[in-house]
Order: structure tokens, then sequence, then C-alpha cells
């Protein structure tokens, strides 16, 4: 019969003790969904278990169940019953036609699809290219292909383990596995006590702010106009200094996309609305492109008075030298104001 303790489940033994930790810490911060899925994964059979916690923990949400193979676990199908029940998986998921071009073989793709390609040895990449202007509507895995003895598996609680993975992480840079090789002595971190006050999410807020940030940037990152992530960015204010702070890197991003797009005076309003270390500098740039050089030398003056950290300094004086030669104005005599780290032993 199989158990907790057995070698083999690992990587359920390192989830469950994340989930207990969570329950402990930052249950406050859980929606009742989340607090649901935590109270209640533990009372699934342990095949269902392990399943969910192998397919949370692979890339991508729609998986063959042909393609998985976990001895430990055995009945696929069997251990996947209850998961079905929860909603936590489903079977009959609609898929794009990239979604299921990553699912497909290159000779299932020509087999499939015979009656709508052309003769002629292609490449996948070609095949896919050639299908997908012909195939624009979603279907589900039986609908596109009625001949194939295949059962589809995929991920619906997804979005639920991410949210809790940021919460025990602190960030979604890191995954489940990490946590894995910690335990198993790869990776050691200094033990630190966690209370309230030293938590990187006080309240819900702070973790709904962090997605909805994160949100913007993938989006922005797969190509969305800046005027539509700002849109969906809307009148964001945190008043945690941790997520003021990525706030404030995505608006500077946002900028620089700009500037290099050509875009000016967009970019120069942008920048004048973060706060991120380098923005006042790449105001000045902009300015001096848009021949604004007495605003920029003033801006260059500003922050050498009052600069963030010894590079700005730097940057700004070098700017108010350029600036003043072209204006026709004498050299600056005062020098700019150092920053020095300092490092008290």
């Amino acid at each position: 019969m199989l158990s907790l303790d057995a070698p083999e489940l690992y990587y359920l033994a390192n989830f469950r003790k994340a989930l207990a930790w969570l329950d402990a810490h930052h249950v406050d911060l859980m929606d009742d969904a989340e607090r649901a899925f935590v109270a209640d994964f533990p009372q699934l059979p342990l095949p269902a278990q392990a399943l969910l916690v192998r397919l949370v923990m692979r890339k991508g949400v729609h998986f063959r169940v042909s393609k998985l193979r976990y001895a430990e676990i055995g009945d696929i199908p069997s251990a996947a019953a209850p998961l079905l029940q929860r909603g936590w998986l489903i079977d009959c998921a609609a898929l794009n036609f990239d979604e299921l071009g990553a699912l497909l073989l290159k000779d299932e793709l020509a087999a499939h699809f015979a009656a709508d390609l052309p003769r002629g040895t292609l490449k996948k990449s070609e095949v896919l290219d050639h299908l997908r202007e012909l195939h624009s509507e979603p279907r589900s895995l039986a609908d596109w292909c009625p001949n194939l003895d295949e059962r589809l598996l995929s991920l619906a609680i997804g979005p639920l383990c991410d949210r809790l993975r940021l919460m025990f992480f602190g960030n979604l840079a890191q995954d489940w596995s990490e946590f894995v090789l910690a335990d198993l002595g790869i990776f050691r971190y200094e033990q630190v006590p966690i209370t309230p006050g030293s938590r990187g999410f006080r309240h819900r807020q702070d973790v709904d702010d962090y997605l909805h940030l994160r949100a913007c940037r993938e989006a922005f990152e797969v190509g969305m106009p800046v005027t539509e992530v700002l849109q969906h960015l809307g009148d964001f204010s945190s008043d945690s200094p941790h997520i003021g702070e990525r706030h404030q890197r995505l608006l500077l991003q946002l900028a620089q996309h700009l500037e290099r797009a050509g875009e000016l005076d967009s970019a120069l309003a942008l920048y004048r609305d973060t706060r991120a270390v380098g923005s006042r500098q790449r105001q000045i740039r902009v300015l001096e492109r848009l021949s604004q050089d007495a605003e920029a030398l003033a801006l260059a003056e500003q922050v050498i008075a009052a600069p963030h950290n010894a590079e700005e300094a730097q940057l700004a004086e070098r700017a108010r030298t350029r600036l003043r030669k072209r204006l026709g104005l004498p050299a600056a005599t005062k020098a700019a104001k150092l920053i020095e780290d300092r490092l008290d032993l």
C-alpha cells in the first residue's frame, strides 16, 4: 500500500510540508478557494495527491495521459478521478491550434490534417504555420482529432497553486522543485523566524497587487502596446514598499520602450511619473533629444544636489558639463557631491 513515507513520494511530502507551513503562517492571506484547497488536498487518496503535484511541477497545463508514466502512482485515470470530480483537473479543455500543435508529433499532425497539407516534406514548424491559418477556433482534443485514441488532462488548479507558491516563496521566480532540492540538502537556506511583520505580504491586497503587476508586465512582454498596458494598470497604488518598487520599475520599463520607439513626449511624461532609480537620467537624455537643454540642465542640477547613488551623480555631472557647454554657459565650479558606500564594522 502506498505510504507518504515512501522515498519515491519525496515531492509529495515536501509539497504537503509547504501547504502546512502556509496554513500556519499565511492562512489570513488566503481566499476561500485557497483555504479550501489547503484543507482538502491531504484528504485525497495518495495517488491523486501525487499526480496533482507531478502535474503542478511540470511545464504547461495540458497533458496526454499516454505520456504520463509514474511507477509510484500507477493507473493515471484512476488517480485522476478524484481530481476531476473536484474540478482541479478537466478532461475536455478547448485547445487553440498552438496548444494542439505542442501536444502532437509532426506525424500525428500530418495524419489528422492530411487533407489540409500540401504534398512534400515539411518541417513541423512549417506544418504548424500552414495549418494555423486554416484553423482558428478552439476545440477539444476529441474534436480536433476524432480518430486519435488519446485522453487529455488539463490543470485547472494551476493559478491557485501559483498564488500559494507566491505566498510561500515571496515571488514567482522560484518553483516548487527548488523547495524539494532545499529539503534534500542540495540548497540550504538560513532559517529565520517568520512573524506577521516580517512577511513579504502583509495582507491579501498585497498578493493581488503583485499578481496584477505581473500580469501587466507579462502582457507587455508578449507585445501588448504600452497604452493598453497602462490602461490595465489603471490608477495603481500600493502601500507596500516592495510592491511599490515593482510598480515603479514597470513604469520605467514602459517609458524606455517608448523612448526606443521614438515616442519622446510620451516617454518623458511616463519617466516623470516614476520614481525608479534611473528615471531622472533618462528624462535628461530625452529632454536633450527634444532640444529642451535648459530644462535638462535644471534637472541635472537637481540630481547633482540630491542623487540616488554615485552612478546617477556621475552621469548627471557629465550631462551638466555637456549642457552648460551647449548653452554657452561657463563650466560649473562646484564638483558633484560624491556618494561613498560606507561599511560599518
